[in-house]
């Protein structure tokens, strides 16, 4: 995701596409205030998914966000959303 300014992040949640075989269960966030430099979220920690969605706590203001599938099952398609 790519904003035009910096914006506080609340969540995100994956949102199957039509044809969609499978799940995503946990994923690696990373995060940019100034769309160069990424940092990790939460230490670079796996961050397991509830339902396809995860509530960032503490939020994070950012430009730029990376959401990186780790643990999926089947042949999954989504696309992504986010909350601000």
């Amino acid at each position: 995701m790519e904003l035009c300014e910096a914006k506080s992040i609340l969540g995100f949640s994956f949102v199957p596409n039509a044809g969609s075989k499978g799940t995503i269960d946990s994923v690696y966030v990373r995060y940019s205030q100034d769309g160069v430099k990424f940092s990790c979220y939460d230490e670079c920690k796996e961050v397991a998914l509830d339902r396809g969605s995860h509530r960032l706590s503490p939020r994070v203001t950012a430009t730029k966000l990376r959401v990186y599938p780790s643990k999926w099952s089947g042949q999954p398609a989504y696309s992504v959303t986010f909350e601000y």
